[in-house]
């Protein structure tokens, strides 16, 4: 119901916001940032390895859309992504617990790790949990509210695999 120029707006608010936050977050901690040549040739280099890793995940997660839209269509496509959405957001809570770990946990012994690492898995299984009940019941209102009836096709294959005709 939105159009693309609100859209692209509410996705640009939405990352400004989130980098004044965090701006502001290692503010709090680290009154005085400096700038560090070798530090930043450090984490450029790591920082490559995981985006080549991220843009991996990305292609993996939209070549069933490519494919889908050769063998069924555009309209069938349009349904898929919806629901597929709404999954890789709940995968998004698994990236964030890990990326808010990732710097405690270089720090740590190895024992240390594993019980950081377990009590994460924990944690996370719990969150995604409550998620998948939260999409499981708030699907229905939600997709028609936000994308119409015409997407309601999308509803009963994001809660049960063995409903959608893509199987």
């Amino acid at each position: 119901r939105l159009s693309v120029e609100s859209v692209i707006l509410l996705t640009a608010v939405t990352i400004a916001v989130n980098a004044f936050v965090s701006l502001g977050w290692l503010l709090r901690r680290e009154l005085r940032l400096e700038f560090n040549l070798s530090i930043l040739k450090r984490s450029f280099g790591q920082g490559l390895i995981f985006y080549a890793g991220i843009v991996a995940n990305l292609l993996h997660f939209k070549i069933d859309q490519i494919l889908i839209n050769h063998w069924y269509g555009s309209h069938e496509v349009g349904l898929y992504a919806v629901g597929v959405r709404w999954a890789e957001l709940l995968f998004l809570l698994d990236t964030a617990l890990i990326a808010a770990s990732l710097a405690r946990l270089s720090v740590l012994t190895e024992a240390e790790s594993v019980t950081l690492i377990k009590q994460m898995f924990r944690a996370q299984l719990k969150i995604s949990g409550v998620a998948a009940v939260a999409v499981v019941v708030l699907a229905y209102p939600l997709v028609l509210l936000l994308y119409g009836r015409d997407y309601q096709g999308a509803i009963l294959p994001m809660i049960d695999r063995k409903s959608t005709r893509l199987n």
